[in-house]
């Protein structure tokens, strides 16, 4: 019947006016923790919530009593309802209340490149390294691999690199770190398998004391920089603006990440583009090693070309591989090292200068994606 009260209707009392008063965040919409009323309980119209604790205006947990119209009469019923920055996240019944939990770390799925030589990586367990989006290793190798940063054609290319590996990979941060805000920690350099701290230009690194007293605190979670934040490397503008830099510490590796400190991470391989099949996609003479020349690199200080260059990438890849998609994913990075990092209480020194001391010829850490040069070069 029409009008009929709503079971658990505790009369029109049961908002006192001085309750209201002090209720605040105003009406809410929660038609999702709501029970739903069968038909003949009268004609239903939208819920009416408040909060009930000031907790609710700060994101925390809080009371609040929902009513809805019922004919002529209001129906409330009385049920504790959990908010978190606007979001009902549980509902239990009055007198069932339930301990809040935190909300768990997301699983991340994208793709991510390396740049090597064609044998370089099935020679270690792979792990310990530094790969890039494709903005970020567009740039290494136009930086340091077919030029002498940027003075001139290098050839033969650095480190003999003549192929790009993509891989799709899933992350998934630890507790601890999500609970900071995050779901990477700082770019580590790695050197033949060994973390070197973040290193700065002028070979300047913070050491494995960096590295390890950090993998102990949150677990081996993944790393990161965002070229435009200029920390720790490149520490200048560069032409790729969405630059990004990663650490695939191995001892995070496993076959589905869990968020367990041994457990952050996992790959997939995912094909790979010779630079001979990039290079061949812009026809020119600005570029010429070994008898093959290419425009792919021409005008590289220049952003939007810049970017056309990660997207013809893109592309060949697609075109290689057009049983894959495109893409799995944007490719993120959300490192805070300004909260990590101040004060910076890791000493700067560079490792390699006793090394230097006694041999003058040039010295060089591949770190994955930056190569830090003993003789100040960078």
């Amino acid at each position: 019947m029409a009008g009929a009260p709503v079971p658990g209707w505790r009369g029109p009392h049961a908002l006192r006016q001085d309750d209201q008063a002090g209720l605040l965040g105003g009406l809410g919409r929660a038609e999702e923790a709501l029970p739903r009323l069968t038909a003949g309980q009268g004609h239903l119209r939208r819920p009416l919530c408040r909060f009930w604790s000031r907790a609710a205006a700060l994101g925390s947990a809080a009371l609040v009593v929902c009513g809805v119209w019922s004919g002529a009469h209001v129906g409330f019923a009385r049920t504790i309802h959990r908010f978190r920055r606007g979001q009902i996240i549980s509902a239990a019944p009055w007198g069932q209340q339930q301990q809040w939990q935190p909300p768990e770390p997301p699983l991340m799925t994208f793709y991510m490149y390396r740049a090597s030589a064609v044998d370089e990586l099935g020679k270690y367990p792979f792990g310990n390294i530094n790969t890039g989006n494709m903005d970020g290793v567009i740039w290494y190798l136009m930086n340091e691999v077919v030029t002498m940063y940027t003075a001139g054609t290098r050839c033969p290319r650095k480190f003999n690199i003549s192929v790009i590996h993509r891989f799709k990979i899933q992350v998934k941060s630890t507790p601890e770190l999500f609970k900071e805000g995050m779901n990477f920690g700082p770019r580590y350099a790695y050197d033949k398998g060994r973390c070197m701290g973040r290193c700065f230009p002028n070979n300047l690194c913070t050491g494995e004391g960096d590295c390890q007293f950090h993998y102990d605190k949150y677990g081996y979670t993944l790393g990161c920089n965002n070229f435009y934040d200029k920390y720790p490397f490149p520490d200048k503008p560069t032409p790729a603006q969405h630059g990004i830099w990663y650490t695939l510490p191995l001892g995070g590796r496993c076959a589905r990440p869990t968020g367990a400190h041994d457990c952050t991470w996992s790959y997939e391989y995912a094909g790979n583009l010779s630079l001979l099949e990039l290079e061949s996609v812009v026809p020119g003479q600005g570029n010429c090693c070994h008898g093959h020349c290419t425009g792919f690199w021409d005008d590289q200080f220049n952003t939007w070309r810049t970017s056309q260059r990660v997207d013809q990438a893109l592309t060949a890849f697609a075109k290689k591989y057009p049983w894959t998609p495109r893409d799995v994913g944007p490719a993120k990075c959300d490192f805070q090292w300004w909260k990590w990092y101040s004060p910076d209480r890791w000493e700067h020194r560079d490792p390699w200068a006793k090394e230097n001391k006694s041999d003058e010829t040039q010295k060089t850490v591949d770190d994955g994606n930056v190569a830090v040069v003993a003789n100040g070069q960078a």
